[in-house]
């Protein structure tokens, strides 16, 4: 497998560290939800209290159209968050797996929304549980959320709903749970197979986890084990790495990201007439060659037609660059960054070849002028992950250089990528950040000037490059 500066951040998609944490309080009033809905089939207020109300509730999930209702909250709640509940019995779908899927509007909402799915056994006890929070829905539009679940055996109750946090309501239609199929090959032995020894080969924080204690706990269950859960005890090792940057998807999961990779928001290059060329960067996982060339041609062309304009030097914008492929970022700025090597990957086998703009990327012959010598102002903040850190890292030591604004989010190392039997994948931080000096750097990148107001670290960014003087050749 290849060794890529890869970022699938958690808070934006899967269940880290700080996705989990955050669903603790909504984990626990699930322990009560199935006692207070009673055996009927209806829809009822699972958390909320006087704060939130559900209307308009009509049909079940298990029907050909599914159910359709509205979550609201009254004016302000004091509650942190409101969530409708349907429960059924488990009995149809003990041994399968199942889907729950529905779509979302919502209005005047300032908190995330969502779906969410559990199944139970004898007396409450929770087999499984997922929500879809982690999944942003956009602002006035709706969107189709989906949740899987294994119903092992033992299962008695499955319970399902809608969440809402803050203010606002979120409608649901539409919304339905059935059976599916699992993928062919999956099985929890088959991906632990793979798994386990990917984590303890090639993890960076490998000897953080009690490997003996883990097989001998972990290996007596797998005979009896959902694939899914399998994927859940996966998260739960990753999580004693300690790295905040691992991740395992299941197959659902991992379809989910690669149908949202297809298209990507392209670079934004722009002057505004006071000699100052701003760039603006944001992550980019498109696997697709026609995405990524259009991303790198975006940037050349961009910069090529502001250069003239651009004086002072340049504002290169990395504060909602959450990662991905570090490659077509790099190889985009290449006007910028030139042949350098701009830093390196290190391992527990070593280190990687130099990184450089333009390497691992298939593209036409830039015509953009050489601006390695132009200023450059870097801004960054907490939202700068993963891949966006490497390219903040590449423009360390480079001449003419500055970086303004917040720490990032210290996603500083390097995933090396599993796929797993029926169609998962696991990510494995396996490598450090290096910069073009040999300096690690692990953890959150600190800027030169930190400055929290982001509209002050622009205009005190835009000061600096001013006081180095503007020169009639951008290059200079």
């Amino acid at each position: 497998m290849a060794i890529i500066g890869t970022c699938h951040s958690q808070e934006a998609y899967m269940g880290g560290a700080r996705r989990i944490a955050a669903g603790v309080g909504i984990v626990a009033w699930m322990w009560a939800a199935w006692a207070v809905a009673g055996d009927a089939a209806t829809w009822w207020l699972a958390a909320g209290g006087a704060d939130y109300a559900v209307e308009q509730a009509r049909g079940d999930p298990r029907d050909a159209d599914g159910a359709a209702l509205t979550l609201r909250a009254a004016g302000v709640p004091a509650a942190r968050f409101g969530s409708s509940g349907f429960r059924l019995p488990a009995d149809a779908f003990v041994g399968r797996r199942v889907r729950l899927s529905a779509d979302l509007l919502t209005t005047q909402a300032q908190g995330r929304a969502g779906v969410w799915l559990r199944v139970d056994g004898d007396g409450g006890k929770r087999l499984g549980f997922a929500n879809s929070l982690e999944q942003p829905l956009p602002t006035g539009q709706a969107a189709e959320r989906e949740l899987t679940l294994d119903v092992v055996e033992g299962a008695r109750t499955i319970l399902l709903g809608t969440l809402l946090e803050g203010q606002g309501e979120v409608q649901a239609t539409s919304l339905r749970l059935r059976p599916v199929q699992r993928p062919p090959g999956e099985s929890a032995q088959a991906i632990l197979d793979v798994a386990l020894p990917a984590i303890r080969d090639h993890a960076l924080h490998a000897s953080r986890i009690d490997w003996e204690r883990t097989e001998r706990e972990l290996r007596p269950r797998i005979a009896t084990m959902a694939p899914l859960q399998a994927y859940a005890e996966l998260r739960t090792l990753l999580r004693q790495l300690g790295d905040g940057h691992s991740f395992v998807l299941d197959p659902w999961q991992s379809r989910q990201r690669r149908e949202r990779a297809r298209s990507a928001p392209l670079p934004q290059v722009k002057a505004d007439g006071d000699g100052i060329g701003r760039i603006v960067v944001p992550g980019f996982g498109s696997p697709d060659d026609a995405v990524e060339q259009a991303f790198v041609r975006a940037l050349h062309e961009g910069i090529g037609k502001v250069a003239p304009l651009a004086q002072c030097g340049w504002v290169l914008d990395l504060r909602g660059n959450r990662g991905g492929d570090m490659w077509p970022m790099l190889a985009g700025l290449r006007p910028l960054l030139g042949d350098a090597d701009l830093g390196f990957f290190e391992g527990r086998t070593g280190r990687s070849p130099p990184w450089r703009a333009g390497a691992n990327v298939a593209m036409a012959t830039s015509t953009s002028p050489d601006l390695t010598r132009a200023p450059v102002a870097v801004l960054y903040g907490p939202h700068t992950s993963s891949s966006g850190e490497i390219v903040a890292i590449a423009f360390r030591g480079r001449e003419r250089t500055r970086s303004f604004g917040q720490p990032t989010s210290g996603q500083t190392t390097g995933n090396r990528s599993f796929e797993l039997p029926g169609g998962g994948l696991l990510a494995v931080a396996a490598t450090h950040d290096l910069d073009r000096g040999g300096r690690v750097h692990d953890g959150r990148l600190q800027p030169d000037v930190v400055i929290d107001d982001a509209a002050q670290a622009e205009r005190v960014a835009m000061d600096w490059l001013v006081g180095l003087g503007c020169a009639a050749d951008s290059g200079n």
